[in-house]
């Protein structure tokens, strides 16, 4: 009896627990004065919460393509209903948390996609609209994705789903 109370009270902190790795994370990676190129750290920050990224609503509806190794953003595509549908598609395939330490990695590439009208997700780690995505494609592992809900939180989270088709589309 006391064992089921105790199971059922760390899964009920599991949440809480996780929004805090989120914040320490976040944190690490954007506030740290250990970093040795806090220009780039910087960038990356104004990268992730542009107004593309936070205020789709307000005409943002471009598709960039951020290359982490040069600094910048190598490529813009207007968005369209055929990529919408792709990266819907791509999100049902969320899989779980991204749970590394830093989750902006060193180099690769991130493709930042507004949806809109947002895409609405029910599942275990979120309920609610995403407004926007941003894959990440590291140069040396699996593609994961930040998500930006309706209250502006990110979060980062693994997919099962391949996103060759969505990338295909953004040749």
């Amino acid at each position: 009896m006391i064992v089921i109370i105790k199971k059922k009270f760390l899964l009920s902190l599991l949440p809480i627990i996780l929004a805090a790795l989120t914040g320490i994370v976040l944190y690490i990676i954007f506030c740290s004065s250990d970093n040795t190129d806090v220009s780039k750290d910087v960038s990356l920050k104004n990268y992730i919460t542009s107004p593309a990224i936070t205020q789709p609503s307000k005409g943002y509806n471009f598709i960039e393509i951020y290359d982490i190794n040069k600094n910048e953003v190598v490529k813009t595509i207007a968005a369209t209903s055929e990529i919408q549908s792709k990266a819907e598609r791509y999100l049902k395939g969320i899989a779980g948390i991204y749970s590394k330490l830093s989750p902006v990695p060193d180099s690769g590439y991130m493709v930042k996609i507004p949806l809109e009208p947002p895409v609405e997700l029910q599942n275990q780690w979120l309920s609610g609209n995403v407004y926007s995505m941003i894959l990440i494609l590291p140069d040396k592992e699996s593609p994961y994705i930040a998500l930006l809900d309706e209250e502006s939180r990110i979060l980062f989270c693994a997919s099962d789903s391949d996103p060759k088709e969505l990338l295909d589309s953004l040749k």
